[in-house]
């Protein structure tokens, strides 16, 4: 949840139930595809690899 925000349907991955009604909601559903996509690309911006990069060395410069 951290990562994808509300831009995903979530699951009980213990319960295949569960999993399948959310797969078989978004195989339907061209609108709520249409909205999940819309949501993705803008929390995409969120992350960055450079700044992460630099996150890690930072981290581990630290470690010395």
């Amino acid at each position: 949840p951290e990562v994808v925000g509300d831009a995903a349907v979530s699951a009980n991955p213990e319960d295949h139930g569960d999993f399948l009604k959310n797969v078989n909601l978004l195989w339907r559903d061209e609108d709520m595809r249409n909205i999940f996509k819309a949501r993705g690309n803008e929390r995409i911006r969120l992350f960055d690899w450079g700044k992460s990069a630099d996150l890690a060395f930072d981290i581990m410069a630290g470690m010395k």
